[in-house]
């Protein structure tokens, strides 16, 4: 008890600090130089109404099976359990604990309704007196102060249980809060205003990006995987599936990763969707998606992850064909959910999002390349700069989409840097860390990859940097047609240009922080680093020990830096001294290779002929032979049986006296 009576000394002083703080901020928040209005709030009036009968209801029924005669409770040395605290305060403490929490409730109701400020200060000293009502009640209970110290005991080890109690479940909560965002949607997401809806969404997952780095720090110490076995979800005979996750040292970046940029597209979404009818329902599909994406790299089988798969395909579909009567995000949206496996060079695309699209299926390419190779932690690196840069990149375009007013053809564009200077820049860092230049994140990823592809061949190094040359061409291409030269948007668009609002610019600085100083994290010996990802998922990705010497290394550095420098000289001389615009379609057209580059080297009609057709073809004769001729007659054919059937039946109910006697007459034969 000694050490109960210390624990409440403790809490009472901070207690008694916290309540002073809270008459500052309720002094604060009202603002006492101006003119108290009454909040009228009909939400608030009913929870209310809906809490006090339900406290009323818990008192009667607790009061009706009270035994008012039992002894008070001995306070033993078991009292830190859960089940010896639960029998105190339910059974022996009942009424004063009922009490001080319909007077706590009521009390909290009171602050929440501010009517005026003196029901604020009323409300507050009612919650003090609770508080001291379960202190005076222990008190005559043990007929010592002692009981004093045991509420405050009591509270601390609540708490401490409830703590304990998440933290071991930690990766679940930090999975299923998106999924309570996007189910709490479907209840009350049509009563939200945008602004209800924006901050809850993202709260969610922002909270799971908490929960997320309070688990890397709890595998970084332990160096052990987190593992939960949930339920049994498939189990006939020998196949057994469980719904477990595991949190390891890969998963738990990706789960950081996921959360992380997830939570900057949901601030950033607050400002883009502004206005748009259905913008509620999108941030439901942002939930929903960062859900699937965190079942995806927690499943620790094949089958719950391939469900994770599934669901981010589903949600895939509904996010790119969110605005549904647009024909052309409908078949993009198709082509999300059947086949997202194709991705071509976007030298020919004038759309700013598709440019952006094509090259992120070229960086995939670039890490499927390094994962050929067996430079595993060269891939995942790539993977983690490349979410940084093309996350900025991504929202930056959004942003200068926004500042158009819908534009999006960068033929359209030009000079921007002048009208839109915080988008100008976040978007140049996206485009240097993508074309690997040094010392963006990009540069010291890729540098992997060349550095293992040179390894195991030279081919396959100038392989690789081709590829990166293409990037980077294409990528300044699209820089400077966009924010440098002259500008070709008509005199009305340029006089609407504006800057993104900070609820949008707010995570692109953040991610061009990240997309500078990302490639920190994988520092390579050259540069006197420890590649400190690479040993950080070592124990779950195998690592080759494979090196090239300095000097080897600095040659190829040298090398691919002046590549990069002098496409870029050319892209600059194209685009910016020359004034180039892109070529018209019709251009294009005329020109084989722009033609094939314009349509993508044909990919989709040749996926239309080879599979898409095919399938309709044979889809449409089964449905004309074995749809009309075999299910139709079968279906016709029971029920013209059932007809024939039932009217010779129907003929022996003829009404004949005779007959029937008959009848009886040859059953009893």
């Amino acid at each position: 008890m000694l050490n109960a009576q210390f624990l409440a000394v403790v809490h009472v002083i901070v207690y008694a600090g916290a309540i002073m703080v809270l008459f500052l901020y309720v002094i604060m928040f009202l603002n006492m130089s101006t003119p108290i209005t009454i909040r009228k709030s009909k939400l608030v009036m009913g929870i209310a109404v809906f809490t006090g009968l339900l406290l009323c209801f818990v008192l009667t029924t607790a009061l009706w099976s009270t035994d008012f005669g039992s002894n008070p409770a001995v306070v033993d040395q078991n009292i830190g359990l859960a089940s010896t605290l639960g029998k105190v305060l339910f059974k022996e403490f009942l009424i004063p604990f009922e009490v001080s929490s319909v007077l706590f409730l009521s009390a909290m109701v009171g602050v929440l309704l501010r009517r005026n400020l003196i029901n604020v200060f009323l409300s507050i000293e009612l919650m003090l007196n609770s508080v001291n009502l379960l202190a005076v009640a222990f008190s005559v209970y043990h007929n010592d102060p002692n009981g004093q110290a045991f509420v405050f005991f009591v509270m601390v080890v609540a708490a401490a249980e409830v703590a304990v109690d998440i933290l071991h479940n930690l990766p679940v909560v930090a999975l299923l809060l998106p999924l309570i965002g996007f189910l709490g949607y479907l209840w009350y997401g049509r009563w939200l205003s945008e602004k209800q809806a924006g901050t809850l969404a993202s709260s969610w997952v922002v909270v799971s990006f908490i929960l997320s780095v309070v688990l890397f720090f709890e595998v970084s110490s332990t160096s052990t995987a987190v593992h939960i076995h949930l339920f049994d979800w498939i189990n006939t005979g020998k196949f057994h599936v469980p719904f477990a996750l595991q949190v390891d040292q890969l998963s738990v970046i990706m789960m950081l990763l996921i959360t992380g940029v997830g939570s900057l597209i949901h601030i950033y979404s607050i400002g883009y969707m502004h206005g748009d009818a259905g913008f509620n329902r999108f941030f439901s599909y942002l939930n929903l998606f960062i859900f699937f994406m965190l079942v995806l790299v927690m499943a620790n089988n094949y089958v719950l992850m391939f469900a994770g798969w599934e669901g981010v395909g589903l949600c895939s579909y509904l996010l790119i064909g969110f605005w549904y009567k647009n024909h052309d995000y409908n078949a993009a949206a198709n082509k999300a959910f059947i086949m997202n496996r194709i991705g071509l060079i976007a030298f020919k695309q004038n759309d700013i999002k598709k440019v952006l699209a094509y090259s992120t299926v070229s960086q995939l390419g670039l890490m499927f390349f390094a994962l050929g190779l067996g430079a595993y932690g060269a891939a995942f690196f790539h993977l983690l700069t490349h979410a940084f840069f093309k996350a900025l990149l991504f929202l930056g375009a959004g942003s200068v989409i926004h500042g158009l007013n819908g534009e999006q053809d960068i033929r359209n564009m030009g000079g921007l840097k002048r009208y839109m200077k915080s988008t100008h820049i976040v978007f140049l860092i996206g485009v240097l860390a993508i074309i690997a230049l040094p010392p963006f994140a990009g540069f010291f990823s890729k540098d992997n990859i060349l550095t293992a592809a040179f390894i195991k061949s030279p081919l396959l190094w100038v392989m690789a940097l081709i590829s990166g040359l293409l990037t980077v061409f294409y990528m300044l291409r699209l820089y400077f047609v966009v924010f440098q030269g002259k500008e070709r948007m008509d005199s009305k668009v340029a006089s609407q240009i504006h800057e993104s609002p900070m609820v949008m610019l707010f995570p692109l600085f953040v991610l061009a922080i990240l997309s500078v100083f990302g490639g920190l994290m994988n520092i390579p010996e050259l540069f006197h680093g420890t590649k400190w990802l690479e040993n950080f998922i070592t124990p779950i990705v195998s690592m080759s020990d494979v090196h090239l010497d300095h000097s080897t290394e600095w040659m190829l550095l040298g090398f691919s830096l002046v590549a990069i420098l002098v496409v870029g000289y050319i892209a600059y001389h194209k685009y910016v001294r020359s004034s180039i615009v892109p070529e018209s379609d019709i251009q294009t057209d005329q020109m084989p290779l722009g033609r094939l580059l314009k349509e993508k080297f044909y990919v989709d009609e040749l996926y239309n002929a080879i599979i898409v057709k095919p399938i309709f073809s044979i889809s449409k004769m089964v449905m004309s032979f074995f749809e009309e001729k075999v299910i139709h007659q079968i279906t016709n054919g029971s029920g013209q049986l059932t007809l024939f059937l039932s009217g010779a039946l129907r003929k022996t109910q003829n009404g004949f006296i005779s007959y029937y006697l008959f009848a009886m007459a040859l059953g009893v034969l």
